[in-house]
């Protein structure tokens, strides 16, 4: 088994999906969002506005999504953490099994353990924290559906108090500022509709 040597390597993820929320005073919402994570590239998340969703607006839902959004990741993340530690005691269960000796076993253990260590790679259980790394939070918005008439899209920023920012950026340019090509920020046209 091979061991992951960073998050990157334990988490990466392609996901899109239509995403209900409840809105301001309870109302029923809906918007699209694509989680795009890749080896050595940060987590990249698009919001994107449907065109008919009567509720509140992402913009104006930016820190109820954003919540959500990241407690499914975290909750996903901790699951994957919790799989690969239960894998390493399978390995260590089938070694005993394999060989009758518990003793085999715990070399066989230590063998690995030092050989990471020396390739100054995590061993079975120093595997990274359960953070996140750097969330890229980009909010689409589809023609017709901003208040210009073409698709926009906003990178939002939070300053120190936390308090979010949009700036306008182009899909293109900020694809290739975070090593992504603009493919990968594409969002269905099903989930925006």
């Amino acid at each position: 088994m091979d061991i992951p040597v960073t998050y990157k390597e334990i988490y990466k993820i392609r996901e899109e999906e239509l995403f209900k929320f409840r809105g301001f005073h309870g109302c029923l919402s809906r918007c699209g969002i694509k989680i795009v994570f890749d080896d050595g590239k940060p987590l990249v998340v698009i919001c994107s506005q449907v065109k008919t969703s009567p509720g509140t607006s992402i913009q104006n839902a930016h820190e109820i999504l954003k919540e959500r959004v990241i407690k499914y990741l975290t909750e996903k993340y901790k699951a994957r953490m919790k799989e690969h530690k239960a894998q390493v005691l399978d390995e260590i269960r089938q070694t005993i099994e394999s060989t009758k000796k518990l003793g085999i076993a715990l070399v066989v253990y230590l063998l690995k353990f030092a050989a990471n260590k020396l390739r100054g790679q995590p061993t079975q259980f120093e595997l990274p924290s359960g953070h996140l790394p750097e969330v890229y939070w980009i909010e689409h918005w589809p023609k017709g559906t901003g208040i210009i008439p073409e698709a926009m899209h906003l990178l939002v920023a939070e300053d120190s108090n936390g308090d979010p920012t949009w700036r306008r950026v182009s899909i293109n340019r900020i694809a290739d500022e975070l090593g992504y090509e603009q493919r990968d920020f594409e969002v269905d046209e099903l989930l925006i509709e």
